[in-house]
């Protein structure tokens, strides 16, 4: 996260976040920070569909069960 908040304070009107490759991933406390801003963090494989969608900061990569993935473990949705 410290280097997520670097970023932020350099770059404070930015929305979106991309991680490079689809081997590459943010932690679960950075991606909720994002989405509980409005911000869109995502790898690679996530960005197109934010692209798609309004809320485009609540994209996140899931399992088979729906449970949000993250690269320190899943999340289930309540």
């Amino acid at each position: 996260m410290p280097q997520f908040y670097k970023l932020r304070s350099v770059y404070e009107g930015v929305q979106i976040f991309m991680i490079g490759g689809n081997w590459n991933s943010y932690d679960r406390d950075a991606k909720i920070h994002c989405v509980e801003r409005g911000i869109g963090l995502y790898n690679s494989a996530e960005i197109f569909r934010a692209f798609c969608i309004e809320e485009f900061w609540d994209v996140h990569t899931k399992d088979k069960k729906g449970n949000k993935l993250y690269r320190n473990g899943t999340m289930r949705i309540d």
